[in-house]
């Protein structure tokens, strides 16, 4: 038996918890980008939020799924996300 898929929340809830463990599935130069793949993999039932990251003094705008307390949870997670196509790396949640 299949388990369920992680329920989505809200993007606001996930920016307020630290620690743990995401995972990254993309990082895009647009919000627009980065909303619509949250916004489908919300509607696939994953806790999905844009986390926007700066770095030599551009934003990134990064996708990511989680976070979890369990780094093989956040793994089971990844190999969910790369069974459907998708790019999947687990990191450290900030």
């Amino acid at each position: 038996m299949n388990a369920p898929a992680p329920a989505a929340r809200s993007d606001a809830a996930a920016s307020t918890v630290k620690g743990g463990w995401a995972v990254q599935v993309g990082a895009f130069s647009t919000a627009e980008k980065a909303n619509k793949l949250a916004a489908e993999l919300k509607s696939a039932g994953f806790r999905a939020y844009v986390s926007p990251v700066s770095k030599s003094g551009k934003t990134l705008q990064r996708v990511r799924v989680g976070p979890e307390a369990d780094r093989s949870r956040a793994e089971g997670i990844a190999a969910k996300l790369k069974a459907r196509g998708l790019p999947a790396t687990v990191v450290a949640s900030d």
